[in-house]
C-alpha cells in the first residue's frame, strides 16, 4: 500500500510559526495606482492589519515531540535520543514566502522553503497552499480562530551521515528506496492560533503541530486518498482516517477538526470521542441510541496530546481489529 503521513514510521513536532504576511493587497482600492498612497503606513483606511509584511513564513523554536516506529510503538519519554530535536526551516537559507494566489479567495501558499532536521535529513518542501480552513479556536477572533493544514511533499531529500545511529531514520529510509522516488517524504502542518494584533508581542506568530512520515509514489503530495469523516450535529471540523487491515489498526487525524479554548481541545465542546461501529449495519438511519460496539477512544484530555500527536490516533490503542470490524 502506499504510504503517507498517516501511517508508519512518522515523526511528530510542535513550536511556533511566523507569517510576516503583506497584506497592502487586501484591499481592492489599493490596486487603483492614480489614487493609491504610496504611504499607506499613515492612511488607516488602506492600511490593512499588516501593509509592511514581509511576505516571510518560518519555523520557530519547533521540536520533536514524538517519533513512532513501525511496529506502532511511539515514544515521547524526554530522555529519547530524538525528542527536543529541533526542526527548522530555511538553515542558511534565504526566508520562504508565502502569498495568496487570489487575494480574495484568501488561499495561502508557502514558497522556498526548506525544512532541517540536524542529524536526521533537509529536504525542500514543495510549494503548496493550504486546505481545510476551519473556525476552531472559541477563545480568539479573525483568522486567529483559524485552522489549516499545510500538506506537501519533502523532496530532494539528504539524509545525514549520522542517520544510521538512529532506528526511525533506518527504517524510513528503508521504505522509502522501496518507491520509485526514494527521495521524499510525506509532511502535514497544522497551524493555529495566529496574532494579528500589533499590540501583543507575538505579533504574526502562530502555533503549529505537525507530522512527517514517507511518501508513497500514489499518494497525492496535497492531501491525501483515503476516507473523510464529516461532523453531523456538531461544530467539529472534518478528519481523516486510514484503514490498515494487515495490521487491524485505524489511524485517524483529528487535529485540525477539534474545537479548542486556551490553546487545547475543549472537553465541553468535543464530549467525549469514541470510535464505534454499529451492531447492525444494515440500519437505514443511525442515531445517539443506536447500539454500537466501541472499538477504542480518543484521548485528546491527556496532557500534551495534541502537541506530541499532532492529532492522530491509533485505533485501537492497544491490539488488534478483526478483519471483520476492518471492513464494516
Amino acid at each position: 500500500s502506499s504510504h503517507s503521513y498517516l501511517d508508519w514510521p512518522r515523526i511528530h513536532f510542535a513550536g511556533s510559526f511566523r507569517a510576516d504576511s503583506p497584506t497592502g493587497n487586501n484591499k481592492c482600492e489599493n490596486y487603483d495606482i492614480t489614487s493609491f498612497d504610496q504611504d499607506i503606513r499613515k492612511n488607516p483606511k488602506i492600511r490593512s492589519w499588516n501593509s509592511n509584511g514581509s511576505g516571510r513564513f518560518m519555523l520557530e523554536g519547533c521540536e520533536i515531540t514524538s517519533v513512532c516506529y513501525d511496529n506502532g510503538e511511539c515514544v515521547t519519554t524526554p530522555h529519547h535520543e530524538l525528542i527536543g530535536q529541533p526542526v527548522i526551516s530555511n538553515y542558511n537559507r534565504p526566508h520562504a514566502k508565502m502569498a495568496d494566489l487570489d487575494t480574495a479567495h484568501m488561499i495561502t501558499s508557502i514558497f522556498g522553503m526548506y525544512i532541517k532536521i540536524p542529524h536526521m535529513f533537509e529536504a525542500r518542501y514543495v510549494d503548496a497552499q493550504y486546505r481545510d480552513r476551519f473556525k476552531k479556536a472559541t477563545d480568539q477572533n479573525a483568522d486567529g480562530a483559524v485552522g489549516a493544514v499545510f500538506q506537501s511533499l519533502l523532496v530532494d531529500l539528504q539524509w545525514d551521515q549520522d542517520m544510521d545511529k538512529y532506528r526511525i531514520l533506518r527504517e524510513m529510509q528503508d521504505i522509502a528506496s522501496q518507491y520509485p522516488q526514494p527521495n521524499a517524504l510525506s509532511i502535514s502542518m497544522i497551524v493555529d492560533y495566529f496574532e494579528m494584533s500589533e499590540s501583543f508581542g507575538n505579533f504574526s506568530q502562530g502555533r503549529v503541530v505537525g507530522t512527517i512520515g514517507i511518501a508513497g509514489a500514489a499518494e497525492p503530495f496535497h492531501t491525501l486518498r483515503h476516507r473523510e469523516l464529516h461532523p453531523f450535529g456538531t461544530k467539529m471540523g472534518k478528519s481523516l482516517f486510514r484503514a490498515f487491515p494487515q495490521r487491524g489498526k485505524i489511524l485517524l487525524d483529528i487535529g485540525n477538526g477539534l474545537i479548542h479554548s486556551s490553546g487545547a481541545p475543549n472537553p465541553e465542546l468535543n464530549k467525549r470521542l469514541q470510535v464505534v461501529y454499529p451492531v447492525s449495519v444494515d440500519a437505514a438511519s443511525f442515531s445517539c441510541m443506536t447500539p454500537v460496539i466501541v472499538l477504542g477512544d480518543i484521548p485528546y484530555t491527556s496532557n500534551d496530546w495534541y502537541e506530541c500527536s499532532a492529532g492522530i490516533v491509533q485505533i485501537p490503542t492497544h491490539g488488534n481489529l478483526s478483519m471483520q470490524q476492518i471492513q464494516q
